[in-house]
């Protein structure tokens, strides 16, 4: 294994992952739903429309993207592109406002900023992997490839989780017996909360740093032109044995998971009534605390259970848990249950994405294809992953519930786990 690049690669995890967590799960988004759409159904419907429109993109996108990249040798040009969108997009959040004394007009755009911003920010955010998964095998030797890959997730959640604890003085300095933020900042206008996400960018830029210095740029693929490089990943993803099946079956259990951390911190908020501010702030920042610990011990862990189990046995088993984890969380009206259907769901959602990269970074036997194979890795993940946090709104609409939302993420997991094949892509046999 090559020291300083896996290294590397690593803390770009560290660097991209207090995004999804201050922003999309926990904090900002909570902050949109409460404090700047009119009503919370409203602001569930338009933030989970919003994702979906995300995943369409990206979607579309990514296959199109890693055959580019794959043609120039471009991978870690995308990356640094896709790093520095992020970074602005996420950085203009801080302009967002609570309407509640707004004109209907200033309303209305305020809306629109924190939507669009989070569209951008969330599209560069997810883009890169992409090109940072296909940046693995350069990083690491088959045999070190789990562990490399559990590690970065696990890095990331713990990330997550240290963003999240230098957020707490400031989000919600009650916790700690102060009367107000640490360092002065104020309160009016959500002060304490808008900063977070400049905070994200700062973060993202400073820790992101090390991977364009130190991992190489994989080798070009040698396609004559963008066509045939995109058709040469097509057939590839055929030919390979088992790996179409696999990508399917993963755009089912990834939708689930799209759900889960786009819509959880909203889920905990309006079921169990979390809040960003307020008495009960503290419960929504444990849970993301909690959620995130317990994602990073079960990312690392799985890394090790990839290496010694092997990725298939260490997936299936994590899809398992997860199914059982979010059935607990959608029927359970006890918090100290819903307390511990998170905590599960974090040991169990590490695995699950580390595994399925490796095993797809296993499945691609030629270097030069695995950004276009990532690319529609990505599409396999985001394809219907609109249709998750789509079904999420309409069917809080109408039943006016988030359980009934929730429910969604349930029922892709167990498809997932159903379509799954007997063995990995790649070493099926072609009868298959």
């Amino acid at each position: 294994m090559k020291k300083m690049p896996a290294i590397a690669y690593i803390l770009y995890d560290w660097a991209i992952s207090p995004l999804p967590t201050l922003h999309t799960t926990f904090i900002f988004s909570i902050f949109f739903v409460q404090a700047v759409a009119p009503n919370e159904i409203l602001g569930n419907v338009w933030w989970s429309w919003m994702i979906a429109a995300c995943s369409i993109t990206i979607a579309v996108g990514s296959p199109l993207a890693g055959a580019d990249a794959d043609r120039r040798g471009t991978r870690k040009r995308w990356l640094l592109i896709m790093t520095i969108v992020s970074a602005i997009a996420t950085s203009c959040l801080w302009f967002v406002m609570p309407t509640s004394e707004l004109t209907e007009q200033a309303q209305n755009w305020m809306i629109v900023l924190t939507l669009v911003c989070s569209y951008f920010a969330i599209i560069s955010n997810d883009g890169v992997y992409t090109f940072y998964n296909a940046l693995l095998p350069s990083v690491a030797e088959k045999k070190w490839m789990g562990r490399v890959s559990g590690w970065a997730f696990g890095i990331g959640y713990i990330s997550g989780l240290v963003a999240l604890f230098c957020a707490l003085p400031i989000v919600a300095p009650g916790m700690f017996g102060l009367t107000e933020p640490i360092f002065g900042i104020s309160t009016e206008n959500a002060t304490n909360i808008r900063i977070t996400m400049p905070f994200v960018s700062l973060w993202l830029v400073v820790f992101s740093i090390p991977l364009f210095m130190y991992v190489r740029e994989p080798e070009k693929s040698t396609e004559p032109n963008f066509i045939e490089t995109f058709k040469s990943g097509l057939q590839a993803v055929i030919q390979i044995p088992g790996l179409l099946r696999f990508l399917i079956a993963r755009m089912f259990y990834a939708d689930a998971l799209v759900v889960v951390f786009a819509m959880g911190g909203i889920y905990a908020g309006t079921v169990f009534g979390f809040s960003i501010s307020g008495p009960v702030a503290q419960n929504l920042i444990f849970f993301g605390i909690v959620l995130n610990f317990t994602s990073g011990i079960g990312a690392i862990i799985g890394g090790y259970s990839d290496d010694y189990l092997g990725s298939y046995l260490t997936l299936r088993i994590a899809l398992v848990g997860l199914a059982l984890s979010s059935l607990a969380a959608v029927l359970t009206s006890s918090l100290l249950v819903f307390w511990l259907s998170g905590c599960f769901l974090g040991i169990f959602i590490g695995p699950v994405q580390s595994c399925t990269r490796v095993l797809v970074a296993n499945a691609v036997p030629i270097p030069e294809l695995r950004s276009r194979i990532f690319g529609l890795f990505m599409f396999s993940g985001k394809a219907t992953s609109f249709i998750g946090p789509l079904l999420y709104g309409v069917f809080v609409s109408i039943f006016e519930t988030s359980r009934a939302g929730m429910a969604v993420a349930l029922v892709l997991l167990v498809i997932g786990f159903l379509l799954l094949a007997k063995s990995p892509p790649g070493q099926q046999k072609k009868a298959n």
